[in-house]
């Protein structure tokens, strides 16, 4: 069969979340793409690396994640 109407994604999908992780704890799962971080867009790996190097300890970012076609925001303290 063929699905329609799904769009590209662009962003960086998760392969591994540990519970304990900041991405984990903030209920992020194996399979989201995380398209934006504060509302900046993420577009590799490397860049979401860059951004998140950014993030001082103790600060907390907006996550915009597609889940199952679904765009979602998490809260992750970091």
């Amino acid at each position: 069969g063929v699905k329609l109407g799904v769009k590209a994604v662009t962003g960086v999908v998760l392969v591994e979340v540990s519970p304990d992780s900041a991405a984990g704890r903030a209920g992020l799962a194996v399979g989201d793409a995380i398209t934006h971080l504060d509302g900046a867009a993420v577009s590799s790996a490397e860049d979401l690396a860059e951004q998140l190097a950014k993030v001082p300890a103790g600060a907390t970012v907006t996550v915009r994640v597609l889940r199952e076609g679904n765009a979602l925001e998490k809260s992750v303290a970091f």
